[in-house]
């Protein structure tokens, strides 16, 4: 197990320390324009095209997907959220069920769409927008569909993103308790549609609860040996039951002691 987290560590720094010196204009590539002036790089190969096969490895798939730095200083925060929604590369930190923030961090390096991202102040309300979207309980029941399984790990993947610290400090206060509300309602869906409970939305209402400083919360992650693991590394995407159901108790606690305080 150690093994593998640190090859997987290995990995994702070898990503980092090369897509950060890559100065890449992808051909083809461009700049969109919809009707509601919402700016969106469209990527010039995608996987399942033919030339996407022709690529000559990861560091090529990595160049090609890269934005140009002229339309990137320019792209708008809800431009840019969608964009990395359709960035080619996005689910390929899933394929490991170790240290999954360790992964999803590599893959924000490894794109300059995602470090713009990180550094926008704005990143977390757009992605906040981005999710309430993307409600689980609209899934059918498995066997999913292609688009099903898509739209799946990219409601994982908007997770991860949202679990980020400098996005999570972005928010205000009363948008961290409507993350928390969406997080906990889509924990819900997933049960109710019988999903494998992913790792990904007990992080997310974990590491809300946190930058909520929700006391109770707060007071049982420094005193536990596998909240603190957890909440630091995703150390899984299907976590150990213990972590799931603490999680979801003080999560439903603090939303309850919110609407509480709203009805006085």
């Amino acid at each position: 197990m150690k093994t593998i987290a640190i090859l997987l560590v290995l990995t994702m720094v070898s990503i980092v320390s090369h897509a950060q010196d890559v100065e890449v204009d992808p051909s083809g590539g461009r700049g969109l324009t919809s009707g509601d002036s919402l700016d969106v790089y469209e990527f010039p190969i995608i996987p399942g095209a033919p030339e996407w096969r022709g690529i000559p490895g990861m560091r090529g798939s990595l160049d090609i997907c890269q934005i140009p730095g002229e339309l990137l200083r320019e792209m708008s925060t809800r431009g840019l959220v969608h964009t990395c929604l359709a960035y080619p590369r996005r689910h390929y930190w899933q394929v490991s069920s170790q240290n999954v923030l360790t992964a999803i961090r590599g893959t924000i390096e490894g794109f300059n769409g995602l470090r713009e991202l990180m550094r926008r102040p704005d990143a977390g309300s757009a992605l906040l927008d981005a999710y309430r979207k993307m409600d689980p309980s609209a899934f059918g029941p498995h066997p999913w569909t292609e688009d099903e399984r898509t739209r799946a790990k990219d409601l994982s993947y908007v997770e991860m993103l949202l679990s980020q610290e400098e996005v999570l400090s972005g928010l205000g206060t009363e948008e961290k308790y409507d993350l928390l509300e969406v997080s906990q309602g889509y924990f819900s869906a997933r049960n109710e549609h019988t999903w494998t409970v992913f790792g990904t939305v007990n992080t997310l209402m974990g590491r809300t609860l946190l930058s909520l400083g929700y006391e109770p919360f707060v007071e049982e992650h420094l005193g536990s040996e596998v909240l603190g693991p957890f909440l630091e590394v995703g150390l899984s995407l299907a976590p150990h039951e213990e972590i799931v159901d603490r999680i979801r108790r003080h999560a439903e606690q603090c939303l309850a002691e919110r609407r509480k305080g709203e009805s006085r």
